[in-house]
Formats: structure tokens, C-alpha cells, sequence
């Protein structure tokens, strides 16, 4: 026993005097592949078209190679076996997701890394512009199995430092997606304030936070997995300079933008570009005198809300407008885009005028649920001259609490709107709940009930 612990001591010493960099990772190549590059990511895409197939697979003996370079990095665990590449470190002219059975591939196939893509054996397929080369497995592209890799994937000698190419939102077109991109003057929604990137309650797979370019309005989801080591971090409340992976959502209908790490972005800016909502200092308490109160028991048809002085109005004289709804024994009303096949609905529901002149420190509230959550977008405004028109009244919005759902099923509870004073207010007014959406890109589904307003 004496001369096995001895042994062992003497391990564990020469073990603690060795170098710290023999543990390093080796480097798997001193010199550059001998390959030669016949084609391109275009030439690749160009070849998928003229095939007409769903899936192109390539044969074994198939000697078509491309060349590529590593966006993405999956050492935060927001990208997970599947590793984006574009065609130049620079400026590019496409880019294109291979899926990979391997975890950790930053160690291999780090950002910046070139590597040479050899096709023989691959399947490509297309996804509303979202090209993603893979292992044909049944009748789905699959990842490459991980002893395969190495066959299909070399890596280069080279590693280029990638610069993303500046974008406005209003400039994104399907050419830009698996590419690396940078919108400067941006910010997120300050209907996300306070929120994480994907750790809130109700993500699920991932977190989609809403983000604006101020100088054109536009917006776009940053979508964050909820396997990020950094999913429970705060979004930052300032604006600024944000370096993403352009990206096709799940179902391939939406632009979404994904980060490697936190790093990329970069919200220094204190000025914002928030919407003008309507302000009123007086103290929000409510009172217990109820001046106003719907919440749809009375209510037998969708018709009947017009009856009743009620405007539900669609902008584009589509179908889309607010339904009555009659749920487990709960009247309430409803609006979603979904297979009403309108690519753009602008769709009100404006209450009867309310008057305010007899009452003091007057208290707004209601309640929303939202289900099948997918990009399409509740806002709430009042009216002091509305007479019938909506494109003639004065709008101004307001400040409230909008439900948020799942994206893939439908949603049991309420979320309360928060108080709104409206004791700055005179003579009589109208709210109206906005939906804006469209079939089939944004049809999120949101219910409206218990609309309240209390006085002292």
C-alpha cells in the first residue's frame, strides 16, 4: 500500500508542475487544407431554385465545396447546434445555417473561423429565405452526425475578425438572413421595461423582446433562448448600437435578431424615443364610486356592441374587427388576425363616450389576455372630439399594462392594465383599444374585459 500511495503522490505532482498550457486545446491544424473552393453560397442557392424540390440532396460523390465564415457562437447557449456562416468576413452576399450533432462547437468553430464546406453527402432546404444545409434523415434535414463533421466541415488556418454590416430595418430584405448585422439608433420597447431577455414566466423556448429604430419607427423581436446563460440578465433601458445574426423565426414568417452574447450590444444613450402618452400628475388612487363599468355580460351578439354604441371598425374595410366571446361562463370581447387571410388589419373597438364632468379623480382600468402570441400589437388611446370618425379624431395614448402570451397556445389568465388617471381630463371622452396585425405573419389573439373607471 505504502508504494501505490507513493506512486500516487508522485502523480499528482508531476500533474501540478506541468505547464498550464499543456491543457490547453490543441490546435487541430498547422497548416492550410489543401481545397480548392468551386462555387459559392449564391451559386448554392441558385442550384437549390433551379432543382424545384423541397430538399436537394447531394450526392456522395458530389464534388461541389464552398467556403464560409463563423457568425455565430454557441459559448453562451443562445445558438445550439447550428452553427451560421456567411460567405465574406465583410460585406456579404449571403449566409446560410448548417446544423451540427455538436455541442460546445465554439472550441472548434469559432467566431471569425473560415472553414470549407464540401457538399457530397449534405441535404439543403428552404424556409421562407432561411437556407440550412444538413443530414437528410426520413424526410427532414437533420444535423450532421457528429462522425461525419469533420468529413463535411474543415476548418481553415484563417480566422478574419467579422464586421457587420450596417442596416436600416426598413433595408432588410431575405438576402441579409444567416448574415451578421448592425442597427445603430436603436432601443428596446418600452413595453419591455424591466424585463429579462428570457426568463420571464411565460417564455417559453425563447424570449422575443420588442425592439425599435427610432428614426423610422420600424421594429423587430430580439429573440433570446431560455437556455442562455444570460436569460435572466435586465435589458438594458437606454439606446444604442446593437450587432446581431439576422434570423427567420420558427415558423419562417418573421425577421428576428439573435445575439452571441450580451456583448454585442451596446445601449449607452440616455435620450429615448418612446411614444407620447398622456400624463396626468393627480394621484392614481381610485375611488369607490363607479362611474363607468363594461364587461360584456349584457352583450347577446358581436352586433350588438354597434347597438349599444359601440364602434368596432375595421381601417382597411377587411373583416377582422372585435368579437363577442362566451367562455366558461365569462362574456368578454376578442380580436386576432388569425386565417382572416388580411396581410394588414387595423382594427378599433371605442367605447360610448364616457362623461367626465360630474365626477372627480377619475381612475381608468381593464383587463387583457393574450394567446398564440406572435408579434401583433394592442395599444389603448382616448378621444376628446371623436364623433364617429377615427381617422378625423384626435388620438393620444395611453400608458397601460398589455397582456403577453405564449406563443403557442391560448392563455387562462388575466393581466391588469394598471391604473390610469384621467382626473386632467374634461367634458367627455372615448378609449379605444388598436389592434394591429395580419394574416399570417402577426395574429396574436387578445381578449378585452372589466373596463372600469372609478371616482372618489
Amino acid at each position: 500500500m505504502k508504494t501505490i500511495y507513493t506512486l500516487f503522490v508522485t502523480f499528482i505532482l508531476i500533474q501540478g508542475c506541468l505547464p498550464e498550457t499543456d491543457f490547453s486545446l490543441p490546435e487541430l491544424e498547422n497548416t492550410e487544407p489543401d481545397i480548392s473552393v468551386n462555387a459559392n453560397m449564391q451559386s448554392l442557392k441558385g442550384a437549390y431554385f433551379q432543382s424545384t424540390l423541397e430538399i436537394l440532396t447531394f450526392h456522395a460523390d458530389d464534388e461541389t465545396i464552398i467556403e464560409g465564415y463563423v457568425i455565430s457562437s454557441d459559448a453562451a447557449g443562445n445558438f445550439y447546434k447550428n452553427l451560421i456562416v456567411q460567405d465574406a468576413p465583410e460585406k456579404p452576399g449571403a449566409g446560410i445555417e448548417i446544423l451540427i450533432d455538436q455541442s460546445d462547437y465554439y472550441t472548434k468553430f469559432n467566431v471569425g473561423r473560415k472553414i470549407y464546406i464540401k457538399l457530397a453527402g449534405l441535404s439543403m432546404t428552404n424556409n421562407n429565405g432561411n437556407y440550412t444545409l444538413g443530414y437528410l434523415i426520413g424526410n427532414e434535414v437533420a444535423a450532421i452526425p457528429a462522425t461525419m463533421i469533420d468529413k463535411n466541415l474543415i476548418r481553415s488556418t484563417s480566422i478574419e475578425k467579422i464586421i457587420p454590416h450596417t442596416k436600416e430595418l426598413t433595408q432588410i430584405t431575405e438576402n441579409d438572413i444567416n448574415t451578421y448585422i448592425s442597427l445603430d439608433n436603436i432601443q428596446f420597447s418600452d413595453q419591455e421595461s424591466g424585463k429579462t431577455y428570457s426568463g420571464e414566466k411565460y417564455d417559453q423556448y425563447t424570449g422575443d423582446r420588442e425592439l425599435i429604430q427610432c428614426n423610422n419607427r420600424m421594429t423587430s423581436l430580439l429573440s433570446t433562448s431560455t437556455y442562455a446563460s444570460f436569460k435572466s440578465y435586465l435589458i438594458s433601458d437606454k439606446k444604442g448600437n446593437l450587432d446581431a445574426v439576422l434570423r427567420k423565426d420558427y415558423y419562417g414568417e418573421n425577421y428576428i435578431l439573435v445575439i452571441n452574447d450580451p456583448s454585442s450590444i451596446s445601449f449607452d444613450k440616455n435620450e429615448r424615443c418612446d411614444p407620447e402618452y398622456y400624463s396626468c400628475e393627480a394621484n392614481p388612487a381610485p375611488g369607490k364610486k363607479v362611474l363607468y363599468f363594461e364587461d360584456f355580460e349584457t352583450f347577446k351578439s358581436t352586433n350588438s356592441l354597434s347597438g349599444s354604441g359601440w364602434t368596432n371598425w375595421n381601417a382597411n374595410s377587411g373583416n377582422c374587427k372585435y368579437e363577442r366571446k362566451l367562455l366558461n361562463g365569462n362574456t368578454f370581447v376578442r380580436i386576432s388576425a388569425y386565417e382572416t387571410g388580411e396581410e394588414n388589419v387595423e382594427a378599433w373597438l371605442i367605447t360610448p363616450k364616457i362623461y367626465l364632468d360630474k365626477s372627480n379623480n377619475e381612475v381608468l382600468s381593464f383587463q387583457t389576455k393574450a394567446s398564440y402570441d406572435n408579434g401583433a400589437k394592442l395599444t389603448v388611446w382616448f378621444s376628446s372630439d371623436y364623433e364617429g370618425n377615427v381617422n378625423t379624431a384626435t388620438w393620444t395614448q395611453l400608458r397601460v399594462k398589455i397582456a403577453e402570451g405564449a406563443k403557442n397556445k391560448e392563455s387562462t389568465v388575466y393581466t391588469n392594465s394598471g391604473e390610469v388617471s384621467l382626473d386632467c381630463l374634461e367634458k367627455n371622452i372615448v378609449i379605444g383599444f388598436k389592434y394591429m396585425g395580419g394574416d399570417p405573419v402577426k395574429t396574436s389573439t387578445f381578449d378585452i374585459d372589466n373596463i372600469l373607471i372609478q371616482t372618489e
